[in-house]
C-alpha cells in the first residue's frame, strides 16, 4: 500500500516537474537558480514568493520542498524508502519577517536582453502600480514582458491607468490587488483568453478587449506576440 502511495507521489512530481518549462516558462534548474537568488531560507517565505509569481500554494510549497532537497526530486527513486509518505506541508509559524526582492528583477524576460525601463522608476508611474500591492511584481512583469515585446515601448501614468505608447498609446493596464486588467485591441487573441472589454468605475472601457491577469504563467510567448499585434494595429 505504502509503496503503490509512492509511485503514485513520484508520478506526479515527474509531471509537475516535466511541466514547469511549458507552463511558467523556465525549467526546474531555473526556478532553483532564482530561489537562491531571491537571498529567503525560511519555507514560508520561499512558498509566499512562489506564489506571488501565480504558483498554487500546494505547487509552491512542492517547489520549495525540491529547493529544500538541494534541487534534487523528493521522490525520485533513489530516494528510497522516504518516498512512501509525503513530506508534511510546512505549518505557518510567525517568523521575522523577510522582504524579497521583486521578482521580474529575479526572473528576467526569456526573450532576450532585457533593456532598463526608466520609466517604470517615476513616481507617477510607482504611484499606479502602488494599487496592485501584492501583484506589482506580476505588475512590473507584464510591462516588462511588454517592452521586450515592442520596440521603443514607453509607460505613462494615466490615472487609473498606465498607458503602453510605441509612439502612439495602444494599450492601458489597470493595477488592482487580486487582478490586473490589460486593455487593448486584441482582435483574433492568439490563443489568448481575451474578453470584451468592462466598464471602469461607469465609465466606458478604453478598448474593446481585455487580458485578465492574476498569474504569471500567462505572460508567455502568445502575450507577447498579441501584444505586438496591439501595437502593430496603432502604430503600424
Amino acid at each position: 500500500m505504502g509503496r503503490a502511495m509512492g509511485t503514485d507521489y513520484a508520478e506526479k512530481e515527474r509531471v509537475f516537474v516535466a511541466g514547469l518549462e511549458a507552463d511558467t516558462g523556465r525549467s526546474l534548474d531555473a526556478w532553483m537558480q532564482a530561489i537562491t537568488a531571491a537571498g529567503l531560507s525560511e519555507r514560508n517565505g520561499i512558498i509566499d514568493w512562489l506564489r506571488q509569481a501565480g504558483f498554487t500554494f500546494s505547487n509552491a510549497s512542492w517547489l520549495e520542498r525540491i529547493h529544500h532537497n538541494g534541487g534534487r526530486l523528493v521522490y525520485a527513486p533513489e530516494a528510497g524508502a522516504a518516498h512512501d509518505t509525503p513530506p508534511p506541508i510546512p505549518q505557518r509559524v510567525p517568523q521575522p519577517a523577510q522582504v524579497p526582492p521583486p521578482i521580474a528583477a529575479i526572473l528576467p524576460v526569456t526573450t532576450g536582453p532585457l533593456r532598463e525601463l526608466e520609466s517604470l522608476h517615476d513616481a507617477s508611474i510607482g504611484d499606479v502600480l502602488a494599487a496592485a500591492k501584492g501583484l506589482r511584481p506580476l505588475a512590473e512583469l507584464v510591462l516588462r514582458e511588454a517592452s521586450a515585446a515592442v520596440p521603443g515601448l514607453r509607460f505613462q501614468a494615466d490615472l487609473p491607468f498606465v498607458a503602453l505608447a510605441a509612439p502612439k498609446p495602444f494599450a492601458c493596464l489597470l493595477a488592482g490587488p487580486k487582478r490586473l486588467l490589460l486593455f487593448a485591441n486584441f482582435t483574433g487573441g492568439g490563443g489568448l483568453d481575451v474578453k470584451p472589454a468592462t466598464t471602469i468605475s461607469r465609465a466606458a472601457p478604453p478598448y474593446p478587449q481585455m487580458l485578465v491577469l492574476d498569474d504569471a504563467r500567462r505572460i508567455d510567448q502568445s502575450f507577447r506576440e498579441a501584444i505586438a499585434a496591439a501595437s502593430a494595429r496603432i502604430n503600424g
